[in-house]
């Protein structure tokens, strides 16, 4: 059995914490003694069966105690957490207290669980932390402990140097690593691990996403899920994926739009997306094969309203456009710095492909536009969105991923070649146009151009 026990759990923010750092845990044990703060706790986890609250002060014995409160109890906010039953705690007044009920911890341990047990201990109790930890050392109740946190209170106690030096050195002993400071021993300088999903959209290529799932098998970050995309396929995806996931290393799951000979890419992102239930995103096309760093290196650099791409190495070494690509992002960017879409030189749009954003701002920004069923214009159509939108960009070439630019794609999802318009004198093509401009008006292009930009940026 695990289990997280707090003691000092105030109006419930640890154990919220501890619920997203340590989900597979049976039951969480919560000791609150004051009636305000045990009240808040009984509304907030009312309907979690997991959460076990006892009305009662965690100390060396079983009984009643006097419960002194701070000497701002009426007028201060926050003041109360600190009332504590340690009588030489400075900002506490003495005479305003409250009657309540205490538990002996080590015979409450020593009782209620096994050693082969698993408990997380946090200790916040304003004081009385030194005798209590004092007493399960001497019982042996501290070997059902696998990780402890405290606040420390001798600042704010008579507790002497000697004393607090003396049970930090035993705790060492023991295998727990305590410094004695708060700003290292507190459960609140736990960070909780960003939940990380990645968005693999396919069509009718079984083969290459096996190939693809193997290589995200080496990430040095392994706290991840990957949910697949499938846009339709009829090649066997999902029996494949069926037959992977029995011996995946990472959570894998999948879904398929069910369209049928038709370009539902947009439609298969979104989808991955929504069902992703990591905080953050990232999106990448089947043939894109993330470095060992990837997943580690879009977590260090998320960022709220932005979205981040990463780089692209192409397998072919003499393919020069990507490379060119990449440099001009690096150079209109920089190396992770969150700002305002410009306009890459020769390039102009950023990539969608491997991106990355918080889950919230994908679903903020609207997605990808899923009456666009031919490819070409989804990213460009996304581009303009997040600029109206007020997001920023930023370019991690950490991030980065490999083309596998031998895996041809698939004929639907061939690159529309170009955009055509209709006139009264019949479909003109939109190259052509430019081309003609371009070639026999170069001044007015070049201001058609900016001022285009010009709108698209601003």
């Amino acid at each position: 059995m695990k289990i997280f026990i707090d003691l000092g759990a105030y109006d419930g923010d640890t154990i919220e914490k501890a619920l997203k750092l340590y989900p597979d845990f049976d039951f969480f044990y919560a000791f609150e003694p004051y009636p305000p703060n045990l009240e808040k706790l009984r509304q907030k986890f009312k309907d979690n069966k997991k959460i076990i609250i006892f009305d009662k002060a965690a100390s060396t014995y079983n009984g009643k105690a006097n419960f002194f409160l701070h000497k701002n109890i009426k007028n201060k906010h926050g003041a109360d957490e600190g009332a504590t039953l340690e009588k030489s705690k400075n900002n506490v007044d003495l005479n305003n207290f409250v009657e309540i009920q205490t538990i002996d911890l080590s015979k409450f341990i020593l009782e209620n669980f096994k050693s082969s047990d698993e408990i997380v201990l946090k200790i916040d109790i304003e004081g009385t932390e030194y005798e209590l930890l004092e007493k399960i050392i001497k019982d042996g109740s501290i070997k059902y402990i696998r990780s402890l946190y405290c606040e420390w209170h001798k600042h704010k106690t008579n507790i002497s140097d000697g004393r607090h030096n003396s049970l930090i050195q035993k705790l060492n002993q023991l295998g727990f690593r305590l410094t004695g400071e708060n700003d290292t021993d507190e459960f609140s300088r736990v960070k909780i691990p960003l939940r990380f999903s990645i968005v693999i959209a396919t069509f009718n290529r079984k083969n290459v996403v096996k190939e693809l799932l193997d290589s995200i098998r080496l990430q040095t970050d392994k706290d991840f899920e990957v949910v697949v995309a499938i846009d339709g396929s009829s090649d066997g995806t999902q029996e494949m994926l069926e037959e992977y996931k029995k011996t995946s290393p990472f959570e894998l799951r999948w879904l398929d739009t069910g369209l049928i000979n038709e370009y539902g890419l947009a439609v298969a992102r979104n989808m991955g997306i929504r069902e992703a239930r990591g905080e953050a995103v990232v999106i990448l096309d089947d043939d894109s094969f993330p470095v060992p760093e990837f997943v580690a290196e879009h977590k260090k650099t998320v960022s709220p309203m932005t979205l981040t791409g990463g780089k692209r190495v192409s397998t072919d070494p003499n393919d020069n456009e990507l490379k060119e690509k990449m440099q001009a992002y690096l150079e209109t960017y920089g190396d992770s710095i969150s700002q305002k879409f410009k306009p890459i030189p020769k390039y102009k749009w950023v990539v969608e492909n491997n991106t990355c954003m918080y889950k919230k701002d994908w679903l903020s920004s609207g997605l990808f536009d899923e009456s666009i069923r031919t490819y070409g214009r989804i990213g460009q159509t996304f581009n303009r969105t997040l600029i109206k939108k007020g997001f920023k960009y930023q370019f991690n070439p950490r991030a980065a991923i490999i083309h596998h630019v031998e895996y041809k794609q698939n004929k639907i999802y061939d690159k529309e070649k170009d955009e055509s318009f209709k006139t009264p004198i019949g479909v003109i093509s939109g190259n052509r146009i430019r081309t003609f401009l371009a070639k026999k008006f170069p001044f007015i292009y070049n201001l058609l151009k900016k001022i285009k930009h010009w709108i698209e940026y601003r």
